[in-house]
């Protein structure tokens, strides 16, 4: 769901949805039998850089529409992610 992705350098007057998520992200990880035997799916974070987006296509700042953006991936020390690439369509909007 939208309230559990990170929204970093997203300008305050806009909102974001995720409009093309089924909320099911599937991601490899690997790591020691202990560590991944811990590891809950509360303890992966999805965050999408706005700021990263903004300067990497050149635009001046954010506005409303959609746009397909790199998501990244945060997972618990000892434990690796496996060359997983995910964007997702989100719907900037004004709140």
């Amino acid at each position: 769901a939208t309230k559990d992705v990170v929204m970093n350098g997203l300008p305050d007057d806009l909102k974001a949805e995720i409009i093309d998520s089924d909320d099911i992200i599937t991601i490899r990880v690997e790591g020691f039998a202990a560590q991944m035997n811990l590891m809950q799916v509360s303890d992966v974070m999805l965050g999408i850089d706005w700021e990263a987006y903004r300067l990497a296509n050149e635009m001046e700042r954010m506005e409303e529409g959609r746009y397909r953006v790199p998501a990244q991936i945060t997972v618990p020390e000892g434990v690796t992610k496996v060359a997983t690439e995910i964007t997702v369509l989100v719907e900037l909007s004004e709140k």
